[in-house]
């Protein structure tokens, strides 16, 4: 029989005899015994007031109390016990039934002012359940992610202001952004990696549900590691989870799901890329390809995080450009074979470039699914700056960790404004 059970039991067995007349007797003895301390110290009549309660017939009802207040403990006691406890082995295991998933919230970049919603659907992939094989990431209007196992391939559409283009990424394999799945493994990896790793009991605001919130600092996605997971103590599974910049937690988080369905119906069609019209494509494999069939091009990046490689390549690419060392331009950038490097060579003629003023941002850091974005300030011999969006791409070779300059996103220059 449980502790509850037999705590229910014992008092419905317990009997106290009970009258008007006796109830009435009750009262009078504890008024008089009110009206004794009046008279007298507090410290003389405290064990009198008790011997008074306790006497005679009262003590039935004196213990029943007692007996109520013992019941109450228990059952307090009893339910802390017996509190549903949570341990990262339940979620994994129970985690290896989910095929699918649907996740739907916010990204929030406050360096340049974006709060967007996003949405995520997967499917688990079918040689390994611990990452995701279709996978569909929305974000805002101006960006879509779609990889297909089916294709193993990996497009990636944005939409930029400026310049004002269109364009869409093409990668061999399955590149995907933002979380892979929900498995198991990742949450182990994040076990492994965290710091100051806390669990804390609560119920769910919303649903009234009881939850453990867990909290730790984890790997850095795009600098944000203080990561929040709720997880629901029934199911076992995730419910929502944030990562935000700031250790404290408070205000917008860099990334918030709130909503998240574990096998849901998948809409038709969800993995399926169509690539709109006029937009410019960027076929990451032809660059790929070349760079391993001409060894020797780029530079060195080995060492660098992915921002200090970019800055590193746009800086000696433009070097070579003022300087009109076309040859190590050329080796910079290897996709600008004939005839076209005689287009951007008379580009570069009609107007030299003479200043690199500055790389205000850089865009796209460990996405696998694109290159790095360096913009660059760029002045020219007229006296007039412009801007240059460079794709920068970084990859490991048989030589070491390289980087080259696979071309510009829109024009080779546009106007700032």
């Amino acid at each position: 029989m449980k502790p509850r059970d037999r705590i229910e039991r014992f008092v419905a067995d317990t009997k106290i005899d009970t009258s008007d007349k006796r109830d009435r007797q009750v009262l009078g003895e504890v008024l008089q015994a009110h009206k004794d301390s009046r008279q007298g110290t507090s410290q003389e009549l405290q064990p009198h007031i008790w011997r008074i309660i306790m006497n005679g017939n009262t003590r039935k009802l004196a213990a029943a109390a007692g007996v109520i207040l013992a019941v109450a403990l228990l059952i307090t006691m009893s339910d802390w016990m017996t509190r549903p406890a949570w341990a990262l082995a339940q979620t994994i295991e129970a985690l290896k039934e989910v095929k699918a998933i649907y996740i739907a919230g916010r990204v929030h970049y406050p360096d340049r002012q974006i709060d967007a919603e996003i949405e995520i659907w997967a499917t688990a992939h079918t040689d390994d359940p611990a990452v995701s094989g279709d996978f569909r990431y929305r974000e805002g209007d101006d960006h879509l992610c779609i990889a297909s196992e089916r294709e193993n391939l990996t497009y990636v559409y944005d939409q930029y202001s400026k310049p004002n283009v269109n364009v869409v990424y093409i990668t061999e394999g399955l590149n995907r952004r933002g979380p892979i799945f929900p498995s198991g493994d990742m949450l182990e990896e994040f076990k492994k990696a965290a710091e100051n790793w806390q669990e804390e009991y609560r119920t769910d605001p919303a649903t009234g549900r009881p939850c453990v919130y867990v909290t730790f600092a984890g790997p850095a996605v795009n600098t944000a590691r203080y990561w929040q997971i709720q997880i629901d103590l029934q199911t076992k599974l995730p419910v929502r989870a944030a990562v935000w910049f700031d250790e404290p937690r408070q205000g917008k988080p860099h990334y918030e799901y709130t909503d998240v369905q574990y096998n849901p119906t998948i809409p038709e069609d969800s993995f399926k890329f169509s690539i709109p019209t006029g937009a410019q494509i960027i076929d990451c494999r032809i660059l790929r390809k070349r760079i391993e069939g001409v060894p020797g091009v780029g530079v060195s990046v080995a060492g660098l995080s992915c921002e200090e490689a970019g800055k590193k390549v746009a800086q000696a690419y433009w070097q070579a450009v003022i300087a009109q060392d076309w040859g190590t331009a050329q080796n910079l950038r290897p996709l600008a074979t004939d005839p076209a490097w005689d287009e951007l060579a008379a580009l570069y003629a009609a107007n030299p470039p003479t200043e690199l003023v500055a790389i205000p941002t850089i865009n796209h850091l460990n996405d696998p699914g694109t290159f790095v974005e360096v913009c660059c300030v760029v002045r020219f011999k007229d006296g007039a700056t412009r801007r240059s969006l460079l794709n920068v791409d970084l990859k490991e070779t048989a030589g070491g960790r390289i980087g080259v300059v696979a071309g510009t996103i829109g024009p080779d220059f546009y106007e700032a404004n």
